[in-house]
């Protein structure tokens, strides 16, 4: 069994275990053409969503500070036909505080990245760092999961046995079945703050990998104060990828936001 944080079999699995299909693909994939790029992904992972981008024909920045994923970025990219491969530029800091010299028209974190920077400083550090970063006519757009009451008092209840939540080929081939557990974590600030523990396991049920990481939710009131608060005007928000409206009784929250004038 080996721990998977940074093992290339972790950002292998990473593309297997998106649970969104290529909805969010395709969302971001309108928004890029929209805005005509370029495009700054804030934790770009392993090109997921900023490879289909530049396939859209926009130029597109990666920037994430696991060297792991980005070596595995970097391994896809040397795959892609050469017109791919020069619009995409990948660097490593940290999305809290990075300074370019570069203006972006778009600039997207996407899948819940948002929700991995840490505090309540650490969020609001983000997303001002993006506003930096965006030209006048340029927007914002956070993909995060959302909370509420009713949610987190089921976090407060939720069992600690281990849930089986998926099964998919690695890309070793082999059939494995996840399953993962997870514990709230005491915090000092607005957020509610989980531990999740996961744990693969092979078809014959020896286990084969684990990992494990922490996330953070912020109730969308709060989130739209961090945003606003940053120099941003909150142009849409929406309950999922196909753009329908976001209410309470949404699990995702996507918010759209753009730079004020005279900022």
């Amino acid at each position: 069994m080996m721990n998977i944080e940074e093992s290339h079999f972790y950002c292998e699995t990473l593309e297997h275990e998106q649970l969104h299909g290529a909805a969010d693909i395709a969302f971001f994939s309108d928004v890029a053409l929209t805005s005509g790029g370029p495009i700054l992904e804030l934790g770009c992972g392993i090109g997921r969503i900023s490879i289909p981008l530049a396939m859209s024909g926009v130029d597109v920045v990666g920037l994430d500070i696991s060297l792991g994923l980005l070596e595995s970025f970097r391994r896809k990219i040397d795959s892609c036909p050469s017109d791919i491969r020069q619009r995409i530029r990948l660097l490593r800091a940290d999305m809290r505080r990075f300074a370019l010299r570069e203006r972006f028209r778009c600039i997207i974190c996407s899948s819940n990245t948002l929700l991995l920077s840490g505090s309540d400083d650490d969020l609001a550090e983000t997303i001002a760092c993006a506003a930096t970063h965006l030209l006048d006519n340029g927007i914002a757009v956070f993909d995060v999961d959302s909370i509420d009451d009713d949610m987190e008092a089921a976090l407060q209840e939720y069992s600690i046995a281990a849930v089986p939540d998926a099964v998919f080929t690695a890309p070793d081939g082999r059939i494995l079945q996840r399953t993962h557990r997870l514990k709230l974590v005491p915090s000092q600030c607005g957020a509610v703050r989980v531990a999740v523990s996961y744990e693969y396991f092979t078809a014959d049920g020896r286990k084969y990998a684990e990992r494990s990481e922490k996330l953070a939710f912020i109730r969308p009131d709060k989130l739209l104060s961090l945003v606003k608060n940053s120099g941003l005007n909150i142009i849409e928000t929406y309950g999922w990828y196909d753009r329908r409206p976001f209410n309470r009784n949404e699990r995702k929250l996507l918010i759209v936001a753009g730079k004020r004038e005279h900022q």
